[in-house]
């Protein structure tokens, strides 16, 4: 049934092609929190006698069906979020933030 709801929900938007800054949304931010659970459930449950590999499995499962419901819930902020800036001659020679009147002679 996991699979299943994976699946579906894939299909509800568009796959992000760049690194994805959780929390675009509270709800997506409290989904992050929900995964980040359940992959500690998951560490956890790998230290102790008994626990089947179903048990590992459906964790695995759990946390991508949670990441792909948080990626979801943020929609089109994904898509629409520009693109970051190329950096210009001007940037590559002006000093980084925060170290304006450093010197380097100790």
């Amino acid at each position: 049934r996991l699979e299943q709801l994976i699946d579906h929900t894939s299909t509800l938007f568009e796959p992000p092609t760049e690194f994805v800054v959780p929390g675009e949304s509270t709800l997506a931010a409290q989904l992050d929190v929900a995964r980040t659970v359940t992959r500690r459930a998951e560490r956890s449950a790998l230290g102790v006698d008994g626990v089947g590999a179903q048990v590992l499995a459906y964790l695995n499962r759990l946390s991508d069906l949670l990441w792909t419901l948080a990626r979801w819930v943020e929609g089109e902020s994904l898509t629409a979020r520009p693109a970051s800036p190329q950096p210009t001659e001007t940037d590559a020679a002006r000093p980084p933030t925060g170290t304006e009147g450093a010197t380097t002679d100790g």
